[in-house]
């Protein structure tokens, strides 16, 4: 698996596929994109949110290049707080884990 900066001509085509009804879309992307998703409502979404948050939308893929994932970045504070929460849980693992031994 490789995660990649999101390409539209070549990665649309599978993100158009998974959210097939109105509850995954919402839990998809928080209706923050109007359902159904189509290939200009979230290349508009995904614009407004790099100009004004400085966001990036990425893409996992399997090593035959096949979009398996998708995610957009809110904004480098929530990002960054998403690292710190990461970080505190890492850590918190860490010595239960210690306590046990």
């Amino acid at each position: 698996m490789r995660i990649r900066p999101y390409i539209e001509s070549r990665d649309y085509e599978y993100i158009e596929k998974w959210v097939d009804n109105e509850k995954i879309h919402a839990l998809w992307c928080a209706n923050l994109i109007p359902y159904p998703v189509t290939k200009e409502n979230l290349h508009a979404f995904l614009e407004k949110t790099a100009i004004e948050w400085t966001d990036s939308a990425y893409v996992a893929t399997e090593t035959n290049g096949k979009v398996i994932g998708f995610s957009a970045t809110l904004s480098m504070l929530m990002m960054i707080r998403d690292l710190l929460n990461l970080l505190w849980l890492t850590i918190i693992c860490g010595e239960k884990a210690m306590e046990k031994q």
